[in-house]
């Protein structure tokens, strides 16, 4: 998929009348090649709830590849930005090493060509403080995620696993747990990431700002996974809303439902995560 992607580039570079097609099909390649491996065993068990016979009633079980989403996102906005003439061409070595950057690959941040691009084509000799200012940044993140939030990982899974058998001091302990056990966890794995990049001089951007001391939902979002919530809003968003652009209130918020919809099978292919 990472070669069909280099393809669709070089051909829109050589072919500029093309370029808008042939960037479609990578993007489109990228997409396809997500949904198989994370949503094609929950499409399945879908249709064979009307269709049972469906695929020999077999169930459709597909190991997911590790860091799948992040790395598709990552390169379906390389190519959106450099259709719009926001990115600037990358050759194979330099692609590859932007697609497997280990840092930001498993959870991110999904970092955009103009953040990475500059400094992976210089590559400059780490300095002293971006060691310590590293090192330090992934002890703290290395400390969310193995003390906080794998030391609240077995009350709240005990809870989460019978309710019924807790009373409501308890449930309610659990609830704020996982609320901390979430955020550590995953900001964790973003400090852990942004700490190892530092140590090779690669700086990456932010991706929590205290999200729960926001004072408003919308800047809750602003807060919360931010390179996720830009790219909502930059590809799936901003594009719906300037098609509807002029339309009714219904039109435009069907453009924050869509968005919003998607943003929940991110995080999972099930029901319960689109209706979240």
């Amino acid at each position: 998929v990472v070669g069909v992607a280099w393809a669709s580039l070089v051909l829109a570079r050589r072919y500029p009348a093309r370029k808008g097609g042939f960037l479609t099909l990578g993007i489109v390649v990228m997409a396809a090649y997500l949904f198989f491996w994370k949503y094609a065993s929950w499409a399945v068990s879908q249709l064979q709830i009307p269709f049972p016979s469906f695929l020999g009633g077999k169930e459709l079980s597909l190991p997911l590849p590790i860091g799948i989403s992040f790395f598709t996102l990552q390169g379906v906005a390389y190519l959106v930005d450099y259709w719009h003439d926001e990115a600037e061409y990358m050759p194979l070595a330099t692609y590859l090493l932007f697609k497997s950057f280990f840092a930001q690959l498993i959870a991110g941040p999904i970092v955009r060509a103009r953040q990475l691009l500059p400094q992976i084509e210089r590559l400059e000799t780490p300095k002293g403080e971006d060691i310590s200012a590293g090192l330090g940044l992934f002890t703290l993140g290395l400390y969310k995620k193995l003390v906080v939030a794998d030391g609240l990982g077995p009350f709240v899974d005990a809870v989460f696993a019978a309710p019924h058998a807790h009373g409501r001091w308890t449930l309610l302990q659990a609830l704020c747990g996982y609320t901390v056990q979430i955020w550590a966890d995953f900001s964790g794995y973003t400090d852990m990431g942004r700490g190892a990049a530092r140590m090779l001089g690669i700086r990456l951007p932010e991706n929590f700002l205290s999200p729960y001391l926001s004072r408003t939902p919308s800047e809750f979002w602003r807060r919360w996974h931010i390179t996720l919530s830009e790219w909502m809003r930059d590809y799936i968003y901003a594009p719906l809303a300037l098609s509807i652009g002029g339309g009714s209130v219904a039109q435009a918020l069907s453009a924050v439902v869509v968005t919003m919809g998607l943003c929940g099978l991110w995080h999972g292919a099930q029901w319960h995560f689109v209706l979240w």
